[in-house]
């Protein structure tokens, strides 16, 4: 109601005005975060008294560690591990439920270099390689996959939000780059700016012993080649010649 009282008498007008409590944010910071989680985000806005209720924050779908009211115009939110981009920002207070759309990243997981990045791996595979990157812990997330040239790595294992292992397949061929691959998509192009090209080459054939060593002239004879680093025959094709 408002009320006005004067010398000449007073009078009052029913339900005139009203107080807006809607809470509304305003401002996000920071709008990137890295994927291990653990980082404070900093909301601003107006209306967010929490009142009896308890406030709870969402980044995406998932809730913050931690959602902590500072004052009626300031929230802060633990951020989560995660992984994903222009993500919205979910508060509830006083029972209402509000979203700031579209407004945080996190930062994108990307592979740097690799422990054994000079040597040459066998072409049967069963080796295992050790990366170093960064935000790879936002890949228990998403949907990924680590190639060499056209050959998975198997087994891939997060050690940290700095390092991965993974055990190489059957391959063949020299020069073959290494890519993460995440939801499909090659990660290089977020990754460019922090990151070299990862190299790997598979060993090359070596002859060992043949046998016979004499066959008849006209031909058609067995000859066994032993050696190492010949591949697989479901994944390279074998020419061999004498003379």
């Amino acid at each position: 109601d408002v009320y006005v009282e004067t010398f000449g008498g007073n009078t009052t007008l029913p339900r005139a005005f009203d107080y807006d409590c809607t809470p509304s944010i305003t401002n996000i910071q920071p709008t990137q975060v890295p994927t291990r989680g653990g980082d404070e985000v900093t909301l601003t806005g107006h209306n967010l008294r929490p009142g009896g209720d308890s406030i709870s924050l969402r980044l995406g779908q998932t809730s913050c560690l931690s959602s902590l009211w500072v004052s009626e115009t300031s929230m802060l939110c633990t951020s989560p591990q995660g992984f994903g981009q222009r993500l919205n920002m979910t508060a509830e207070v006083n029972k209402l439920t509000f979203v700031s759309l579209a407004t945080v990243n996190y930062e994108f997981p990307c592979l740097a270099s690799a422990t054994e990045a000079s040597h040459t791996l066998r072409t049967d595979g069963r080796e295992t390689l050790v990366f170093h990157g960064t935000n790879l812990l936002g890949l228990r997330h998403v949907p990924f996959e680590i190639l060499i040239g056209p050959f998975q790595c198997e087994q891939v294992e997060i050690i940290s939000d700095t390092s991965l292992s993974c055990n190489t397949s059957q391959g063949f061929g020299q020069g073959m780059e290494v890519k993460l691959m995440i939801n499909g998509q090659d990660s290089w192009s977020h990754c460019q700016q922090v990151a070299n090209k990862i190299v790997f080459s598979y060993s090359q054939p070596t002859i060992a012993q043949v046998e016979p060593q004499l066959g008849p002239s006209s031909g058609f004879a067995t000859v066994s080649i032993l050696g190492s680093n010949f591949g697989s025959p479901s994944i390279v094709n074998l020419t061999g010649y004498i003379g």
